[in-house]
């Protein structure tokens, strides 16, 4: 087999397969290119995937040891140039093991890897911020970049810091896809950060299916379970001006997850004896992946025919096919990141203390960038 481009697309998270998924289209007929996909979020079926060239093998929190073998089987068979998609927040147990396996044929040359990291969420901005403060920046990068290589190359243990997990350009070619990183710019110690990572840095944006033809804006859709006559379900709220969208929160453990749908719908019954639902045309409703129990519930507390919007579709993909309705209101999320500060209508935080508790950096930072108004917090949650 000649050398072939092989692409790779791994992520446990659901954020980062809104651009990976885009890529992966952009390329889904080219029989040039191999694909190789293990999402936990977005599992494909081969009937999915018919006539790609793309196979899809399960995950967990981490990549599979199938998943390695065959992609080192893929290299023994000729592929000597490779692609990697991946969250840059999880690259520790998602990129690092698999780039460990392949570390003789990098060493030799066999084999060239880029990188294209993302954002796993609202935890990007937050992390990039304290990084600004780390001391002597550029020095910290420099000898993290020396042990991330070892680590890599010759298997020494790691004890991952943020700035390890920002010196990958340092050691191969690397795209950081972030959210809003010219916020950064606010500062003199984010901004000198920036000028460091500058030239690899790419915007994460929403703001339209992203460089898609029609056909292929029909396949990522579709990938995603967006159906037209999913899409028919959510007529009442798209654009609407007279609609909210009410956005959910909850966590994979399930004790956590209880007290959580509780306090949501306290804070939806304080928002009913407010009448902020009076006069609606519809209400749309997403919750978390973690908290299908208590979706029906928390539906119910908001009202009747509520529209449940699919939980398999990231409300961005939602947002960019123009789905949404023009206001939300919901729990604090990493979405307040990457909708239009135009459609927020009210965040819920938690009520711990007047910063909103454990929230209280996230909601900073939305109101530093001016993503949110101070007026369209309330903490309600506890």
């Amino acid at each position: 087999m000649s050398a072939r481009l092989l692409k790779l697309y791994i992520d446990s998270t659901s954020l980062p397969l809104v651009h990976q998924m885009a890529d992966f289209v952009r390329c889904a007929d080219d029989p040039a290119i191999t694909k190789l996909i293990t999402w936990l979020r977005l599992p494909l079926s081969e009937a999915q995937l018919a006539g790609t060239g793309a196979l899809y093998l399960p995950q967990m929190a981490a990549i599979s040891s199938a998943f390695v073998g065959q992609v080192c089987t893929l290299v023994k068979q000729g592929h000597r140039d490779i692609e990697i998609h991946s969250n840059q927040y999880h690259a520790w147990r998602g990129v690092a093991p698999l780039l460990q396996a392949l570390a003789p044929a990098l060493r030799s040359g066999a084999v060239r890897v880029r990188l294209h990291l993302y954002d796993d969420g609202s935890v990007g901005p937050l992390q990039r911020d304290e990084l600004a403060r780390w001391p002597d920046l550029s020095s910290a990068l420099a000898v993290a970049a020396r042990e991330l290589e070892v680590h890599l190359f010759s298997g020494q243990p790691l004890s991952w810091t943020l700035p390890h997990s920002h010196a990958w350009p340092m050691v191969l070619p690397t795209t950081f896809h972030w959210l809003h990183p010219q916020a950064l710019l606010r500062t003199p110690e984010g901004a000198a950060l920036c000028a460091l990572l500058d030239q690899h840095i790419q915007p994460m944006v929403f703001d339209g299916l992203p460089g898609l033809t029609q056909t292929q804006s029909d396949h990522y859709l579709a990938l995603f379970g967006l159906t037209p006559e999913v899409a028919d379900t959510l007529v009442p709220l798209a654009g609407a001006a007279d609609a909210v969208l009410f956005t959910g929160t909850g966590a994979w453990d399930k004790a956590w997850n209880l007290r959580l749908r509780d306090s949501q719908l306290r804070a939806i019954a304080t928002l009913h004896q407010h009448h902020c639902f009076d006069g609606l045309r519809a209400i749309g409703y997403k919750g978390h992946p973690a908290n299908g129990d208590h979706d029906a519930a928390i539906q119910a507390a908001l009202g009747a025919d509520v529209i449940a919007l699919p939980q398999r579709v990231p409300l961005e993909v939602l947002l960019m096919a123009g789905l949404l309705p023009q206001r939300v209101a919901g729990v604090l999320s990493t979405f307040h990141l990457t909708m239009p500060a135009s459609m927020v209508d009210a965040v819920l935080c938690r009520a711990d203390t007047p910063q909103g508790g454990s929230d209280g950096p996230l909601v900073q930072w939305l109101v530093d960038n001016q993503l949110v108004a101070a007026g369209q917090i309330l903490p309600l949650l506890d």
